[in-house]
């Protein structure tokens, strides 16, 4: 059996212990990184998220042979035998040939390409406008920099699903140009292993000048944009990481499960990381600009300064628990406000504004009776998020709570720059998730 046909069977992970109560998971970590990280120049401003496992250490592959960590930074690529192997999306599923039905590049069967079109119902069809990728497996974040759109795709789901959520074997984190690049994105990280949709909690990527971070439940992991032969960097073991924010000189990540908001350097934690704050009730979105690093936790929104508040961090809002205001989950900041989302079902969700200097005396609820926004971003003129009914658009400071439908999605991902919106669709299957954009 070649590299491109293993596939590691996956069977813990960070929702398992939220949801089970499970003992062992831990907080924080320390990891060792020694790689170095090489790239094109970029900068994302957006606050989209999605949580994750790590597959790390399982042990068995599903034809009975033993997979060992093998790599220095134990990367779920060493035990699938993927070291070096980046493939195209969806190659490490389907016994290499990802899904026929939908595979742009294996329309109908393997080997039948699509030549830069889309594979609907096994036959090539032209590409949609404005679409730049189709047949991805569940894609769940995104992010933008003046060359290229980044997105994490979680891959196959394996179970256990129900009430429970799914965990997923096979994702990965791809590439494409903003120019577009013939339906054949590059798969910069490969045979990662995640969780799509925990308790309500996102997930982040995002990127710098040189590197894409992410957060897989267990890890705070980063690539060089130019790829990292599916092996990621480990910045930090964290049980319950969730989501991630970039300074220049820090990786900031909340842990849902642990409660905590923590930090490392870019290169890597050669300690235990910093905890900003602690004994909070499910962190979930991060965002930071260059003083200040916030977030969401159930139905809170805090702050913290960049290089620690003495683990008390400051409560900017404070909405009712147990009520319609009690699952706060993207956020964004620019020069003046904070924007989040509470992601509520059955038009119970709320988006809202409030100046960073006084968050209490000037809130704003852009929206209400909305159904699940997740991701949000913002320009100097907008707010943009993602929720039930699509892409939605508001004027900063209010729209009359009547938002444009900018765009059809539904994912939770979303990221700008200053000429288009960029967003994940979660496809009509599957495995034909999309990625699509749409201009301002």
């Amino acid at each position: 059996m070649n590299a491109r046909q293993r596939t590691v069977a996956l069977v813990a992970g960070f929702a398992t212990c939220v949801l089970l109560g499970w003992t062992g998971c831990g907080g924080v970590t320390v990891a060792t990184v020694s790689d170095a990280s090489t790239g094109l120049p970029g900068l994302d401003s957006s606050s989209d998220v999605v949580p994750g496992l790590d597959g790390a250490g399982d042990g068995a592959s599903t034809d009975g042979s033993p997979v060992t960590d093998a790599s220095p930074n134990g990367s779920a690529a060493a035990e699938a035998g993927l070291d070096g192997f980046c493939g195209s999306a969806g190659m490490e599923l389907d016994g290499g040939c990802g899904d026929p039905q939908t595979d742009p590049h294996n329309c109908g069967g393997c080997g039948h390409d699509c030549l830069g079109g889309a594979c609907e119902a096994g036959a090539c069809v032209l590409l949609p406008s404005g679409v730049l990728a189709t047949g991805q497996y569940a894609p769940s974040a995104i992010a933008v920099d003046t060359l290229n759109v980044y997105w994490l795709n979680a891959g196959t789901p394996v179970g256990p699903g129900g009430k429970v959520p799914p965990t997923y074997v096979g994702g990965q984190v791809l590439q494409c140009a903003i120019a577009g690049c013939g339906n054949s994105p590059t798969v910069l990280a490969s045979a990662l292993h995640g969780g799509l949709d925990g308790p309500g909690v996102p997930s982040v990527l995002t990127v710098d000048a040189t590197s894409v971070y992410w957060a897989d439940g267990t890890s705070v992991r980063s690539c060089e944009k130019g790829g990292c032969g599916c092996a990621p960097k480990t910045i930090a073991t964290a049980n319950g990481a969730t989501a991630v924010a970039v300074s220049t000189t820090d990786v900031y990540f909340t842990m849902y499960s642990w409660g905590q908001v923590a930090s490392c350097p870019i290169a890597g934690c050669t300690g235990v990381p910093t905890v900003l704050a602690a004994s909070l009730v499910g962190p979930a979105g991060i965002t930071l600009n260059t003083s200040d690093v916030y977030w969401t936790a159930e139905s809170t929104v805090w702050g913290c300064a960049l290089g620690g508040c003495n683990g008390a961090p400051t409560r900017l809002w404070e909405g009712q628990p147990n009520s319609t205001q009690a699952n706060t989950i993207g956020i964004a900041v620019d020069a003046n406000n904070l924007y989040w989302t509470n992601a509520q079902p059955f038009n119970l969700g709320s988006v809202f504004q409030c100046a960073k200097a006084n968050c209490a005396g000037t809130l704003v609820m852009l929206a209400s009776a909305r159904t699940e926004p997740r991701g949000i971003a913002v320009d100097g003129t907008n707010v943009y998020w993602v929720e039930g009914a699509g892409v939605m658009k508001c004027a900063i400071g209010g729209c009359g709570n009547a938002p444009t439908v900018f765009a059809p999605s539904g994912s939770p991902a979303i990221a700008l720059d200053s000429t288009h919106v960029y967003f994940t669709e979660p496809g009509a299957t599957s495995t034909d998730g999309r990625i699509a954009m749409v201009a301002k």
